[in-house]
């Protein structure tokens, strides 16, 4: 009896399909609060399988990825862009990137592809983009030599002053992402600037190039509880040291601050004193896991190997993400966080709170260091490496902020490296 073989077209539309499928499961783990390095590095090992199968199959797999687009998703634009970087792909490039202007999600995934290859394979293209009438060509060239961390004074000189919010925006984070600190002037006057966005990148930046005085629009944009309130409140105490962070989040508790900007607040800040006010925190399904994960970030509980899981709360609905641009607006913000065991980790707190130094700060039980932002960056999950960056950064104003989401093979070479 003879055996069905698949035809090769089969073969090339499942490479396809495998590499758009990968890449959307890479771009979930990029800020996952489980995944770590190692798994980002095993999700980017099949990625670079199904790449390969297609780069093997020639025109067949450019055509596999062609008619892919047809479905206008970001796995398919990013299987397809990194195809169309070949040399000689130009025609191809051009018709990808009629589709990645069109949406936000789109774009992110060209810019990606745009970040996976190697510099000399893209700075060509990039720089045309940089250069392009389109404002969405030149936020899209901004992000993706930001995601090499190789952007020019010149052209980040020229986003700063762009006609075009959301790529003076894009420029404006770019000057902390490669530790340009001599643009610090620029980002000051940004302060200025009448969008609340361009604002927030412009403190955010100036803050970790060592600038205290654009802290103060941080608290201010935390406490006005828009799309970047908890990233400004995280950020502002992670800048602060901790006889300000602590009395400015009390008064801010009362102020109204929300629960969740004042949980990664105090999460951020390190300071074990707010565990006790976070562990009342648990007792509202709401804020529970949140609240589970600032007690991770300070005091390096894990509440899994530890066996403090609770069992979500019966009929419990999650809200909406408040960020208006998510795509998974109905989506659970903290949905791979777990369930703490109030009184477990009550406990567990009594038993070795006694250990910890008040208005000192920890970051995963360990107080702040460089090993200790180098050892996160190398076994933390990628929300908590994201944090050691941030750190690393205030540490050290002027480094070259370390690129969580760039390909883990890059990332671990980075890491082998003296810094």
């Amino acid at each position: 009896m003879q055996v069905q073989r698949p035809s090769i077209a089969k073969i090339v539309d499942q490479h396809a399909e495998e590499a758009a499928f990968q890449w959307l499961l890479r771009d979930a783990a990029v800020t996952s609060a489980k995944h770590t390095l190692l798994q980002l590095g095993r999700i980017d090992e099949r990625v670079t399988a199904h790449l390969d199968g297609l780069l093997i199959a020639g025109d067949a797999g450019w055509q596999a990825c062609e008619e892919g687009l047809a479905w206008k998703e970001p796995g398919e634009v990013f299987a397809a862009t990194w195809l169309a970087l070949l040399p000689g792909g130009h025609a191809r490039f051009d018709k990808v990137l009629e589709f990645a202007v069109t949406d936000p999600a789109l774009s992110r995934a060209f810019i990606s592809a745009l970040g996976w290859r190697e510099w000399n394979e893209v700075a060509g293209r990039i720089e045309n983009l940089i250069s392009s009438r389109d404002p969405v060509m030149r936020r899209i060239g901004l992000a993706a030599t930001a995601a090499h961390r190789r952007v020019s004074r010149e052209d980040l000189e020229r986003g700063l002053k762009d006609e075009d919010s959301t790529v003076r925006q894009r420029a404006l984070r770019a000057v902390a992402e490669i530790g340009d600190a001599k643009l610090l002037p620029d980002l000051r006057h940004a302060l200025s600037e009448n969008s609340e966005a361009e604002r927030f990148h412009a403190a955010r930046s100036a803050t970790l190039l060592g600038d205290p005085s654009s802290t103060a629009e941080l608290c201010r944009q935390a406490m006005a509880g828009g799309r970047h309130a908890e990233e400004a409140c995280s950020l502002a105490m992670r800048s602060l040291n901790s006889a300000d962070s602590a009395p400015w989040i009390a008064r801010a508790c009362l102020d109204g601050l929300s629960s969740r900007a004042a949980i990664k607040g105090m999460g951020a800040s390190g300071d074990p004193v707010h565990v006790p006010w976070l562990l009342e925190r648990i007792s509202d399904p709401a804020l529970a896991r949140i609240a589970g994960e600032a007690i991770t970030s300070i005091s390096g509980l894990d509440l899994v190997a530890e066996e403090m899981e609770g069992i979500a709360p019966d009929n419990f609905e999650a809200g909406p993400s408040d960020d208006p641009d998510d795509e998974g607006v109905a989506r659970d913000a903290d949905d791979e966080l777990p369930w703490p065991d109030a009184r477990k980790a009550a406990q567990w707190w009594q038993e070795h709170g006694s250990s910890f130094i008040p208005a000192r700060r920890y970051l995963l039980g360990r107080p702040h260091s460089d090993e200790t932002l180098q050892s996160t960056l190398q076994t933390g999950t990628q929300r908590q490496r994201q944090a050691a960056s941030a750190e690393q950064a205030l540490r050290h104003p002027g480094r070259i902020l370390f690129n969580t989401a760039a390909p883990a093979s890059r990332q671990r070479a980075a890491l082998r490296s003296p810094q």
